[in-house]
């Protein structure tokens, strides 16, 4: 994205102008998977899924901004099984 990359995850709160905050999600997560053909590794947590998780500050069901930015409202993140990041 080059000098747009800081804009990247803005995505999400434009979306929810015209969505509601679980649908965004579930865009994001289980439709995407759908799309790529990998229902069941991605976007569900379920034995046999690939391990990729977040946990936020905020529950983004009630303010899906905490997904923007630059990962300030993301506390965790565990990618294939393994802890990436987690805030001091």
């Amino acid at each position: 994205l080059g000098d747009l990359h800081a804009f990247q995850s803005d995505e999400f709160s434009i979306r929810r102008r015209v969505q509601k905050p679980h649908e965004v999600l579930r865009s994001a997560t289980e439709i995407n998977a759908r799309i790529l053909g990998r229902e069941g590794q991605l976007g569900v947590i379920a034995p046999g899924a690939c391990a990729d998780l977040i946990a936020c500050v905020a529950n983004p069901l009630q303010d899906i901004g905490v997904l923007g930015g630059q990962g300030e409202g993301i506390s965790l993140v565990i990618k294939d099984g393994r802890i990436v990041k987690r805030a001091a």
